[in-house]
């Protein structure tokens, strides 16, 4: 099969209300393409009075197996077919220090963001491995690779987990024609936990590209979907601004 455009792709976006996901859909709408947006706060239409005819919002929960099973089944009863997921949902970074952290924040943290995104992709593996093709992103985080004294480790070791499951899935669903790949982002400043304004003034001292905001990230994602990213697999794309260089 010939690599599709974006725009004639059915994409669903978790994580899709805040953030890198808004921005994501929005990018995606204005492209053409059928977009299934799902958020556990999603509640009522994208905008305006009613969604378009090519957007499905649906409410999700990625720590519940059967929430994620509806998405696909609700994805495939309003599109017919499901040619990428992007595996972008999660709890933004805690603060947190190894020595005070719960039982119960590190089985929230791993549940939510890395076991999240292998609950939402094995609900869509059947289906694309049918038709023979599909693109899943994991949106993984500058965190899994260089950790933080400012946030929990259960977040850094949820967001490395994701690489390695990028890792693992390409290998084995490459011959399905499914491609998987993993984006890390940098400071977007759209995100997660404000940063301090000592913690600005550094960034923007150290890296002058600074934060840049969701639209890199949403860039980076529609290069791998496309038919650009039709020989790229098991990567993992650095979308930092120079935050983290080499790797």
């Amino acid at each position: 099969m010939s690599a599709m455009s974006v725009g004639e792709m059915t994409v669903v976006v978790t994580g899709a209300y805040g953030g890198i996901g808004r921005a994501l859909v929005t990018d995606l709408l204005e492209k053409g393409a059928r977009v299934v947006a799902a958020d556990i706060v999603a509640a009522g239409p994208w905008s305006g009075d009613s969604d378009p005819e090519n957007l499905l919002s649906h409410r999700v929960d990625i720590s519940d197996p059967r929430s994620c099973d509806e998405l696909a089944r609700a994805a495939y009863d309003a599109f017919g077919s499901v040619d990428a997921l992007v595996n972008n949902a999660g709890i933004d970074a805690p603060p947190g220090l190894a020595w005070e952290i719960t039982e119960e924040h590190w089985e929230r943290i791993i549940s939510v963001n890395l076991s999240g995104a292998w609950r939402c992709t094995r609900s869509f593996l059947d289906g694309m491995r049918t038709q023979k093709h599909g693109r899943v992103v994991m949106i993984s985080s500058i965190t899994a690779r260089q950790g933080s004294t400012r946030y929990s480790p259960a977040y850094a070791a949820a967001k490395a987990g994701l690489i390695g499951l990028t890792s693992g899935l390409s290998a084995q669903l490459e011959g399905d024609g499914i491609l998987v790949n993993a984006i890390t982002p940098g400071a977007t400043g759209s995100t997660g936990t404000p940063m301090t304004p000592e913690e600005e003034e550094a960034l923007a001292r150290d890296f002058p590209l600074g934060a840049g905001g969701p639209q890199p990230v949403v860039d980076a994602i529609t290069y791998l979907l496309g038919p650009s990213g039709s020989w790229i697999s098991g990567a993992v794309l650095n979308v930092t601004g120079g935050e983290l260089r080499g790797i």
